[in-house]
């Protein structure tokens, strides 16, 4: 999925390229999911998804780091002011 969202910068979100690619990535994806979850012995045990206490830890951990990242990228483009009042006023 990085090299797709990598290139889309350049490419284009609708360019054939970016979407040609997120789909392999998204079936190549599910294709290992779904051997992992037919192995005895996996290396990625999803069993674990089932739990939902489990499952709603992580997606609150993802959502998180993307909300902290995103304020990272927003900081950036502010030069020279205050970065509080930048954000506040320039991105809402």
């Amino acid at each position: 999925m990085l090299a797709a969202f990598a290139e889309a910068g350049s490419w284009g979100w609708l360019d054939k390229r970016t979407i040609s690619m997120v789909l392999a990535e998204v079936i190549l994806l599910v294709l290992c999911v779904k051997r992992e979850l037919g192995l005895e012995f996996p290396l990625l045990n999803f069993s674990v998804l089932a739990h939902q206490r489990f499952t709603y830890s992580i997606t609150l951990n993802v959502v998180l780091s993307i909300a902290l990242y995103s304020g990272a990228f927003l900081m950036q483009s502010c030069e020279g002011d205050c970065k509080l009042d930048c954000m506040m006023l320039e991105h809402l």
